[in-house]
């Protein structure tokens, strides 16, 4: 067996042994696995939600992480559910990173996480009751909002909408439009 196939091995056993803890992770233990589990995923080179095949799976994921990173309420919805491709975990990772975003910067007890999928798009939103800010006036080297966000939905064909004021919260909305093959009804989110 060649080294690289011996590494495409490893590499794959590596994956699943690190799903199999995640999903095995008993109840109540996830604030002390999550953050061991998310410095594992780096070391061995795969996506916190690698193994994670459907939107509302990845919707959980991001809720439990956020809780347990930063101690806040992610109250996570999701209405239906697909399969994820590129353009969807692309989503995704951006409305992990505005649900982060939310949770160190808005100064409130909870931010919600709402996804829902139609036959022509997935549409994700990000809300918080917290301090708000003004989008205009974010500093052009702070690239959270404009690359993490903005730039890697732009990047699939998506679009990301901000809404915030001073003292009015924040809401993120993140659309994807649905592959033309993969715009069969949505199916009912798991329990």
């Amino acid at each position: 067996m060649s080294s690289a196939a011996e590494g495409v091995i490893i590499s794959r056993e590596r994956r699943n042994l690190l799903a199999v803890v995640r999903d095995a992770a008993p109840a109540g233990t996830w604030p002390v696995v999550a953050p061991v589990i998310a410095a594992a995923s780096i070391v061995v080179g795969f996506a916190f939600w690698e193994g994670v095949t459907t939107l509302a799976g990845g919707v959980r994921l991001i809720q439990q992480e956020v809780e347990a990173q930063h101690g806040i309420t992610v109250e996570a919805v999701t209405v239906g559910d697909c399969e994820l491709d590129d353009d969807l975990n692309a989503l995704l990772a951006a409305a992990r990173e505005a649900t982060v975003n939310a949770a160190k910067w808005s100064g409130a007890p909870a931010v919600a996480l709402f996804a829902e999928v139609e036959p022509a798009e997935v549409v994700l939103f990000v809300r918080d009751r917290g301090r708000g800010f003004d989008p205009s006036a974010v500093p052009g080297d702070r690239k959270g909002l404009a690359e993490s966000i903005r730039a890697r939905v732009a990047r699939h064909g998506g679009s990301v909408t901000v809404r915030s004021a001073p003292g009015e919260g924040t809401e993120v909305s993140l659309t994807m439009p649905r592959a033309a093959g993969k715009r069969q009804p949505s199916r009912p989110a798991r329990a």
